[in-house]
């Protein structure tokens, strides 16, 4: 199970098309409420419940969760609330615990001043994600070739269809994805392990390190020298770990 970023949809799993490939694995990639092609709720728990559910759908019984960036927190949410179904959890890139100030140091102002708005003043999210929202709506998906080329494109279609309902269910998704602490670690006995980028500007590495500090089974991979993207040029290695089922 792939649970995408915040802002952001289900289209991200493809960045790990070249490890799904080598290890011939599958991700099914839902949207959360808000984003992408789905309606956004007022309900902290929505996310899990459309986990489960699908998971009823489909007939799986238990299955690894694979979440990037700030899909930690719903991820860590639905290994405390499905335990039985939740068998372990891969988290990249992601959003920790912003409990601190030191804990968010690292981050870029502009990261900074997000986070603190989710956190402290989120009716203000939706204005603050409004010019992008306006980017993607009015630039044209980029042509040409080379991996920058092919990364600029992915971003751009990740954000259209991420912002295509506007901006109110992916800014309540942004603030619960700012919000990890609200979910008991401690809860947590599947094993979870993290990849993380040592230059990590959008997702500072002291936040991820307090989270998994917290975890009972947590275990932390540091790649250094690796930004926000490293699951660009690691999926392999990253997906290598999740067992088949």
């Amino acid at each position: 199970m792939f649970v995408h970023g915040s802002p952001g949809c289900r289209l991200q799993a493809l960045r790990f098309r070249s490890g799904l490939e080598q290890h011939n694995l599958r991700l099914i990639a839902p949207d959360r409420p808000g984003c992408g092609c789905t309606f956004p709720s007022h309900e902290d728990t929505a996310a899990v419940s459309d986990i489960e559910a699908l998971l009823d759908f489909l007939g799986i019984e238990a299955i690894p969760v694979l979440a990037v960036s700030g899909g930690v927190a719903t991820a860590l949410a639905a290994a405390s609330a499905l335990p039985d179904r939740i068998t372990s959890l891969v988290l990249v890139s992601g959003l920790g615990l912003l409990t601190t100030k030191e804990n968010i140091r690292e981050a870029t102002a502009g990261q900074r001043l997000l986070m603190s708005l989710a956190r402290r003043r989120p009716a203000a999210v939706r204005l603050a994600l409004l010019p992008a929202v306006l980017a993607v709506r009015f630039v044209r998906t980029p042509s040409g070739s080379g991996p920058e080329a092919e990364r600029l494109a992915a971003l751009v279609s990740e954000m259209k269809a991420t912002f295509q309902q506007g901006t109110p269910g992916p800014a309540l998704d942004l603030i619960r994805a700012s919000h990890a602490e609200r979910v008991d670690l401690s809860s947590i006995r599947q094993p979870v392990v993290a990849w993380h980028g040592s230059d990590d500007r959008q997702a500072p590495l002291t936040a991820m390190s307090a989270l998994i500090g917290q975890l009972p089974r947590g275990e932390l991979h540091v790649l250094a020298g690796e930004d926000h993207f490293l699951f660009e040029r690691h999926a392999a290695e990253i997906l290598s770990g999740i067992e088949k089922r």
